[in-house]
């Protein structure tokens, strides 16, 4: 799956990013990258829930003791008390219902990121170790891709350009799924603690004050920082909830998106573009490897047929995972699990700079190049005619949905499936010795290579540039409101 054109999936996941196009622009039936905001778990919300239950609370009391005066007095005796006692600290409603005065206030953020701008999404201890790099790398031209994880850029832009937060100790940040290296995101949820000095400031007052305090971070997310002045880390809302939510334990279903060239690159097709790029002889040593597998093609038929099969069950998908932590769990429940065709636009090489790199992403291959906004790139594309039609590239959208997900597991799902999809079509290239090598297509074989636990049967994971976490839910709505219905 290496030698295909992941330069053009890069380009259409930071137009997604950037809100400058929709999943649903690449299929109609593919819906968009939005989550399930836990908009029932908001404390605004919570607060008057409280006090209406505590109304009726108050009047169911009294209806039953009315005709009871002894039972009466006493409790309204005891209620005087614990009034006395607690409704001078302002928890009398926590202590019986929800505890909205916690020590620290907990935010809702969701966020969109462009995976290769990024060290990795969790906090990597030895690029975000403050005692061993400089701060100053989140800022100007210190800032390189790959300097930080996102996690520590949320941190960093929080702690020191948020007013509310104490800048002696960055807050904590959950997110609703963990996303690998170069992964991009576009329905992340993230948890954020505001953890003040000022117990005050804690404090719950009114909704129209917490919007501004939800304002505050937002603008400090997508300002104070270089990612988020150039649009690849986004804050798209933020409100707060109560104590009882989590970002993570609180999911019920998460989904995925995987774009995958339809074909493999044409071995001369890239030599002759990489010569008019860079202005003349280049090594094409690393491109003979590939001449293998050029023009392979995936089926899209046989992958979708492959993939309903996991659907409505609850497998251990231990031989799908990587890294795993001993004595965890590996089963997983899928609820969806389909491909379709899409096309996105294929991203030309036409400018004059020797910083593109490469087209395909070879194992060898560990730089990131952010080449979208390079000056001469955006000198060059500003000078095209607007009548322009932009090239097509076919693909296919691989759109997962499940209860959790495992470490790599839809990496290492994608492309086992199109290894399979591909040995399984006799189709694949003209070559009569090949047509015959063609294995006979199973359907199952997914669901068998999951049963017998075999990592070595799987293909290597699929390179993490083509996949977007994409939404996920916490009961508010079904995941089925989330993708489309056959």
């Amino acid at each position: 799956m290496d030698f295909r054109d992941w330069l053009s999936v890069e380009r259409c996941m930071l137009a997604i990013v950037r809100e400058e196009r929709q999943l649903s622009d690449l299929n109609e039936r593919l819906k968009d990258a939005e989550p399930d905001l836990p908009v029932h778990y908001s404390l605004a919300k919570t607060l008057e829930e409280t006090k209406d239950a505590k109304q009726r609370s108050h009047r169911q009391l009294t209806e039953r003791c009315v005709f009871d005066h002894r039972v009466y007095i006493s409790l309204s005796l005891s209620l005087f008390l614990l009034r006395s006692h607690f409704l001078l600290t302002g928890r009398f409603l926590s202590m019986f219902y929800v505890n909205d005065d916690s020590k620290r206030a907990k935010y809702c953020v969701r966020l969109k990121y462009f995976g290769n701008a990024f060290a990795s999404f969790a906090w990597d201890k030895n690029v975000d170790d403050v005692s061993k790099h400089s701060r100053d790398r989140f800022y100007g031209e210190k800032w390189t891709p790959g300097n930080a994880s996102v996690v520590a850029t949320i941190r960093e832009s929080l702690g020191e350009h948020c007013a509310g937060f104490d800048k002696e100790k960055h807050p904590v940040v959950y997110q609703s799924g963990r996303t690998d290296r170069n992964v991009s995101g576009a329905g992340q949820i993230v948890q954020i603690f505001r953890d003040p000095k000022d117990h005050l400031e804690r404090r719950y007052v009114d909704e129209r004050e917490e919007k501004e305090k939800c304002e505050l971070i937002r603008r400090a997310i997508n300002e104070s920082t270089e990612v988020g002045k150039r649009g690849y880390l986004k804050a798209v809302e933020c409100f707060r909830v109560n104590s009882e939510w989590h970002a993570t334990f609180s999911a019920t279903w998460r989904r995925y998106v995987y774009i995958v060239p339809k074909r493999t690159l044409n071995v001369e097709e890239v030599k002759e573009e990489l010569r008019k790029v860079e202005g003349g002889e280049i090594d094409a040593e690393d491109l003979d490897m590939f001449t293998q597998y050029s023009e392979d093609e995936i089926d899209c038929n046989l992958l979708d047929r492959m993939l309903r099969k996991f659907e409505g069950k609850t497998i251990d998908f231990n031989a799908f995972a990587r890294d795993t932590a001993k004595g965890k769990s590996t089963e997983c429940t899928m609820l969806y699990a389909r491909a379709r065709r899409i096309t996105i636009p294929k991203f030309q090489m036409n400018a004059e700079t020797r910083t593109y790199g490469k087209r395909y992403r070879d194992r060898r291959f560990k730089d990131t190049s952010l080449l979208f906004d390079d000056p001469t790139f955006l000198s060059a594309n500003a000078a095209k005619k607007e009548d322009d039609e932009e090239e097509p590239l076919e693909c296919i959208a691989i759109e997962l949905v499940a209860d959790r997900f495992l470490r790599k597991m839809v990496r290492c799902i994608v492309s086992t499936a199109c290894r399979e999809a591909m040995l399984s079509n006799p189709n694949r290239t003209t070559d009569h010795q090949r047509e015959e090598e063609a294995k006979e297509f199973n359907e199952n074989v997914l669901l068998d290579l999951a049963r017998n636990g075999d990592r070595t049967a799987l293909a290597p994971p699929a390179p993490p540039y083509g996949l977007l976490f994409c939404g996920v839910g916490y009961g508010n709505k079904s995941f089925e409101d989330f993708v489309a219905s056959d």
